[in-house]
């Protein structure tokens, strides 16, 4: 019998509205946090995206 696949995606970016509701934080800051490079960034077109790793990482970072 065949079995039913799951069609999840997962995410890999997230914007700087998402990441700003995430966090707490204004835009301004998330924009200070990439432009000091504690937080890695790529630009799509016109879109600033954060990946989900550097995300990850700066959390792991900032709770020591």
């Amino acid at each position: 019998m065949p079995t039913k696949q799951n069609n999840v995606t997962e995410k890999i970016y997230y914007g700087i509205d998402e990441l700003k509701d995430r966090w707490g934080l204004g835009r301004s800051t998330i924009y200070d946090l990439m432009n000091d490079g504690e937080l890695a960034s790529v630009k799509i077109r016109t879109r600033r995206l954060i990946p989900v790793a550097a995300v990850i990482e700066y959390e792991a970072k900032i709770s020591q």
